[in-house]
């Protein structure tokens, strides 16, 4: 399989609004949609047909009065479900930076897919947008705002899950300091660092380092630099052609065996079998 190419697609808000509203159609000729990826949040609400779509690995059926959401950064497309020619739904995209002000811990989670009552009233919400945009009203982005801000509140309230290995803030200088470290080792993850050059770069003894960090974060520094290199080689595995022996060392693993190790304690499957899996999936 020849390696795909992943599109950043920038998000244009609307007029005086935190969002997009987009009306999508997709027919026979046109099936499906290319690899991308934004910042912001997306909400897909198909009403005609409905599309198989890929998240991040994960595969699911999106039919008419359901909604998909899609988390910030996550790589993503859809195509039109085998048997149907039509494809016609909503695309809501909430700006990050906007609900970063709403929440400001956000950076430590992403949203689950919801059940079917609380998809139930964000439909609601979101038909409700949609007949405001056409609303001849004054302030009626008011209005919109509202409506808005009463989804994000359903969405955190209702479906948001911690992400591994989040930072547990105490105070402004605890939290400065752990993201200095978190920081550092996101800039040079690849470069085989040690927990010793970590310490010393912050002039730390290694078991100072080693207890601050886990008292902090939750999970010892290793297993934070481990998740850092197998996040970003998992997209390696799945997008590039790339030997699996050429990605462990290209994201910082001294060899294939340890890669293979911190991998298939991860996901129970070793590098080799996640990548068909996931290949076939797509």
């Amino acid at each position: 399989m020849m390696a795909k190419r992943i599109l950043y697609e920038k998000v244009e808000l609307d007029d005086s609004l935190p969002i997009k509203l987009t009306h999508f159609y997709s027919n026979y000729v046109t099936k499906g949609f290319s690899y991308h990826w934004h910042n912001s949040i997306e909400i897909i609400l198909p009403v005609i047909g409905g599309a198989n779509i890929w998240i991040e690995g994960e595969v699911f059926d999106n039919y008419g009065g359901e909604i998909s959401i899609i988390n910030s950064q996550y790589i993503h497309k859809s195509r039109m479900l085998d048997g149907t020619s039509e494809y016609m739904g909503f695309a809501l995209q909430i700006n990050y930076n906007f609900l970063k002000k709403c929440f400001s811990e956000i950076d430590n989670y992403y949203f689950k897919q919801p059940n079917k009552k609380t998809e139930r009233k964000l439909i609601k919400i979101i038909y409700d947008i949609i007949n405001e945009y056409s609303s001849q009203k004054d302030y009626k982005n008011v209005k919109i705002y509202s409506l808005i801000y009463e989804l994000i509140y359903i969405m955190i309230d209702k479906l948001l899950v911690k992400r591994e290995g989040t930072v547990k803030i105490r105070n402004s200088k605890d939290n400065q300091k752990i993201l200095n470290i978190t920081n550092f080792i996101d800039k040079h993850y690849n470069d085989n660092i040690s927990i010793t050059q970590i310490a010393e770069h912050f002039k730390w003894s290694y078991g100072y380092l080693s207890k601050y960090f886990k008292e902090h974060v939750g999970i010892t520094i290793k297993e934070y630099t481990d998740n850092v290199r197998i996040t970003h080689a998992k997209r390696d595995l799945i997008f590039t052609d790339q030997t699996i022996t050429d990605i462990a060392y290209l994201h910082g693993f001294s060899n294939l065996q340890s890669f293979t190790t911190v991998f298939k304690k991860k996901y129970n499957m070793n590098p080799s079998e996640y990548k068909k899996k996931m290949r076939n999936s797509c």
